[in-house]
């Protein structure tokens, strides 16, 4: 249902080249594997290249796309997607997919994974640029 789970895309405008990026997905995959670890105490895996799994079903997954202009990185996205309070998924996905929700038995507040997940990104992002960044 509407509420349940997060979408959320963060736009960043590196001052880096595109070849300096490599790990970036895993390093934010990270970042989220320790906000969920930090907030439930629940450790997840990472499942190269993007998904986010517990016990081999999918919690989440990040795409990360960029412009640029040759080598020199204009505009970088990290979209980030998380299975929160969601309990029940299509026939299709529920035996692949499951939440936060249900890994804990409990309800979230979404907000406090987006703010966790977002400071732990920004502390990761400045080993790889200097950066302006807007959400």
């Amino acid at each position: 249902g509407k509420g349940e789970n997060i979408a959320m895309s963060f736009l960043f405008m590196p001052k880096c080249l595109a070849n300096e990026l490599d790990g970036l997905t895993y390093d934010v995959a990270n970042c989220i594997v320790d906000s969920i670890y930090e907030l439930t105490g629940k450790l997840c895996e990472i499942k190269l290249p993007n998904d986010i799994m517990w016990h081999g079903k999918k919690l989440g997954g990040i795409l990360t796309e960029m412009t640029s202009f040759g080598n020199q990185i204009m505009h970088l996205v990290i979209g980030i997607g998380l299975n929160i309070n969601q309990r029940t998924f299509p026939p299709e996905i529920k035996d692949i997919a499951t939440s936060v929700s249900l890994i804990t038995n409990m309800a979230w507040e979404r907000e406090d994974f987006i703010i966790t997940i977002y400071k732990k990104m920004k502390v990761m992002l400045q080993k790889y640029f200097e950066t302006d960044c807007s959400e």
